[in-house]
């Protein structure tokens, strides 16, 4: 498990190797005489402040999101930019409504939407949660559409709480070339490529490729992370109405197993920067490949076909040191932990027809859409824990001694699970004179899925068909002024028994919302709000009297308000400010009392996002509260409580030129002592990062 320098210096190797060919890719046939166009290095001509009011892809229709029966947000290529975010999570917790949860060890992905984990991500429609992949990447990313609430009637399975849709840049018509220098505090460096234009000087041919390589260093003691991000796309406009797209990545993260600290009652607390795992344990890496093919036919003016095919693989592989319990010993506290081991592969195949066309029927306008899905998706996993009885291999949190002998392990999980998938879907948009929108839709899924695991002997099986509707209306009395109210439900497949041998069944979920929307004539000022409640039913929870199986008698519900403020009183600044109400509780677990509320969940979040730009030089300063929240859902730590926060940022870019752009990001500008969540109970509370400077320098070599 010690990290192998062959890997890091191959992929500065592929960087390179990137760059050099990208030096040399055709010039723009169209071109004359050197006056090659520019591809902006920031495309800012304005505050990005109306993205929101703009078409979102991930609704399937070309009305304006105003216009729809849904609640959603936009981050658009201008704002990710200039707050030079990492990666999509990074972006989500500074500019969304998003509350991070953790992943257990630090690896991979933590949101929650609405009070729900596991949100469902898609690229560009196609459904990319069903395998394992690292932190996902901005550098190939246009913007980020968060679309609250269930989505089961478009999308299937997953949780209700939203969905998030990354749209990725493609190949422009326009040769260009920009390079990008990072480095900040605790290490970090960055370098990123972006190349686009014709191929061969055919304009029917067009080529982007992006790649990324980049060391983050860390405040936390020997945790830092290596990535690298490699992403051709071409394009073949093979008539004006018949275009073929082919997306590639490939993605590679390297960092330890990192539980984070522990909550200590009655006593100090180990520092922020205090890592409890083990060094010799090496990294843990994550591997993922992935093609898209999309053709997109248009048949006439109204009426279009477009075909999709995905093929995801990834793996995951490595071990670190899980925290087993919090023990008090003469010398002071001791953590007991275990050693994890781990291997796991997935592979996901998915093919989408869809239909879509506007025609008027009856007097009313439709914008209809028709799609059917297949998705295949194989999953291997295996796991070694050690026995923390037998050998605590354990370490005192205040005063740690690394390089413990590695205890001996037994299989903990062998399993191999196969789900099938067909969906039939649709959904249409009627036009009821200059007031009425009614959106209607629903989809069918046909699931089938099968696994073992040969560590405890059990097998499973089960087919299950369920269907999600979606129907919403949106009154509009005025050009200004927009009222709306929603239903939907989705369905989430569970694996696993239950303790009579049971397979478990699908979680459901039901959501009604409700919502107005105001904006001045000159759209100087806008006011959103919306109260919703949800409730799933199916909970899964572990049985307390049978190790290894689950229980589905626990529910949730979450019920809020959403609040978004826009204010522009000129073209140079803009503010945006949001405010939301979450209470999410816990019924019907056996093992908590009933309203229980949901770890991590605040009541209360607020944010406020002020922009400014002048000519080439463009600032903005990002205020985030998060109230009080809890650390765990476990009976005995129901009183343990994450303290609330507020954290400040504030970012600038300098344009001197068209072709050059500095960008400075300035993290917890007060240096706020916070815990962004807990990976899974009271002692894996993640501490949040200090006081962080990051340096971009973007040129555009042509």
């Amino acid at each position: 498990m010690i990290p192998n320098p062959l890997l890091r210096s191959s992929r500065q190797g592929v960087l390179l190797a990137c760059l050099a060919v990208a030096t040399t890719l055709p010039v723009h046939a169209g071109a004359r005489g050197g006056e090659e166009a520019i591809l902006p290095v920031i495309e800012v001509t304005e505050i990005p402040v109306d993205a929101e009011r703009d078409r979102v892809a991930g609704a399937k229709l070309s009305a304006a999101a105003r216009d729809l029966p849904v609640s959603a947000q936009v981050l658009p290529a201008d704002l990710l930019t200039l707050g030079a975010y990492a990666d999509v999570q990074q972006a989500m917790l500074a500019l969304s409504t998003a509350t991070a949860l953790p992943a257990e060890g630090g690896i991979g992905e933590g949101l929650m939407l609405r009070g729900f984990a596991d949100a469902v991500y898609l690229r560009d429609g196609l459904n990319t949660s069903l395998g394992l992949a690292p932190l996902r990447s901005l550098a190939n990313v246009e913007r980020i559409e968060i679309l609250n609430g269930p989505y089961g009637a478009l999308y299937g399975p997953g949780e209700p709480g939203g969905t998030i849709n990354v749209v990725t840049k493609r190949p422009r018509p326009v040769r260009a070339m920009t390079l990008a220098a990072t480095a900040g505090s605790f290490g970090e460096t960055a370098i990123e490529l972006d190349a686009t234009g014709p191929l061969a000087g055919n304009p029917a041919l067009l080529y982007r490729l992006i790649a990324a390589c980049r060391r983050a260093g860390s405040f936390r003691d020997f945790v830092d992370a290596d990535t690298a991000f490699l992403s051709p796309s071409f394009a073949w406009q093979v008539s004006p109405r018949v275009r073929l797209d082919l997306l590639l990545e490939h993605q590679y993260e390297a960092q330890p197993y990192d539980a984070g600290v522990p909550a200590i009652a009655g006593g100090p607390a180990p520092p922020a920067r205090r890592f409890l795992g083990e060094p010799s344990l090496g990294d843990v890496e994550t591997r993922a490949l992935s093609t898209q093919l999309d053709l997109d036919v248009e048949l006439n003016d109204a009426f279009g076909v477009g075909l999709s095919f995905s093929h995801q693989r990834g793996r995951r592989k490595g071990a670190g040191a899980e925290y087993a319990d919090l023990q008090s010993a003469a010398s002071g506290p001791l953590l007991r932990r275990q050693l994890h081991q781990f291997n796991q592969s997935t592979q996901v195949l998915i093919a989408q027809l869809e239909a879509h066309g506007t025609a008027t029927l009856a007097g009313m306008g439709n914008e209809a859409v028709l799609g059917i899905e297949a998705t295949a998706a194989n999953e291997d996993a295996n796991s070694f824990l050690s026995d923390e009885d037998e050998d605590p291999y354990a370490i005192d949190p205040l005063r740690p001694v690394y390089g413990q002998p590695a205890p001996p392990l037994a299989p903990a999980r062998l399993a191999g699970e196969r789900t099938r998938q067909l969906s039939v879907y649709a959904q249409d948009l009627l036009a009821l004179g200059d007031h009425w929108r009614v959106l209607a839709g629903g989809r069918w899924d046909h699931i089938g899925q099968r696994g073992a695991d040969r560590a405890v002997a059990v097998r499973f099986r089960q087919d299950v068909d369920r269907f999600s509707p979606r129907i919403g209306v949106v009154y509009q009395p005025a050009a200004t002024l927009a009222a709306f109210a929603s239903f939907s439900g989705s369905i989430d497949p569970n694996e696993g028994l239950q303790p009579d041998g049971s397979p478990l069944l699908p979680t459901t979920a039901r959501s009604l919302e409700f919502g107005t929307r105001w904006h001045t004539r000159d759209e100087r000022l806008s006011i959103d709000a919306a109260a919703f409640v949800i409730r799933q039913r199916r909970v899964t929870t572990s049985a307390p009297d049978a190790p290894g199986f689950e229980l589905q008698t626990a529910q949730q519900r979450s019920r809020g308000v959403d609040l978004d403020l826009r204010v522009q009183p000129n073209a140079t600044v803009a503010l945006i400010g949001r405010y939301a109400y979450l209470d999410a509780g816990i019924t019907r677990d056996p093992l908590v009392p009933d309203g229980t509320a949901v770890p991590g969940v605040p009541r209360h979040q607020a944010s406020l996002l002020g922009l400014f730009h002048r000519g080439g030089l463009r600032a903005g300063i990002a205020a985030r509260f998060i109230a009080s929240r809890p650390a765990s859902r476990e009976a005995d730590e129901l009183g343990i409580e994450l303290p609330g926060y507020v954290r400040v940022d504030a970012f600038g870019a300098w344009q001197p030129s068209d072709r050059v752009t500095v960008t400075v990001h300035l993290s917890n500008l007060t240096g706020a002592d916070y815990f962004e969540g807990a990976q899974s109970d009271a002692l894996t509370l993640v501490p949040g990062a200090p006081l962080a400077v990051t340096a971009r320098l973007r040129i555009g070599l042509w």
